[in-house]
């Protein structure tokens, strides 16, 4: 094994070094990643996606605070996405 005169076996790698192979994230890469939204949601993915208990997004539709923003099919109920974010948007102004 050949050792140069520059480096040595117990050598410490200094912070400049250390940080020079961590790469730096770029602002753009730290912002919020923009997944696409279905355009109908289930009773049960709309209160997920919202990040409310089911029991909340019924008490809201029985109060016909939601009117416009589902349909029924059959015994189903399905959110229309983009009704749904734009309601959501309205009521929290209001209260």
């Amino acid at each position: 094994m050949k050792l140069d005169s520059t480096s040595s076996p117990c050598s410490v790698p200094t912070a400049a070094a250390a940080t020079a192979s961590v790469p730096t994230p770029s602002p753009a890469s730290m912002a919020f990643p923009i997944v696409p939204l279905p355009p109908v949601l289930t009773e049960k993915d709309a209160a997920a996606m919202l990040g409310v208990p089911l029991k909340s997004l019924r008490q809201w539709r029985y109060a016909d605070e939601l009117r416009g923003t589902y349909t029924k099919k059959g015994r189903h109920i399905l959110y229309l996405t983009q009704k749904l974010m734009n309601s959501l948007f309205q009521l929290r102004g209001k209260h």
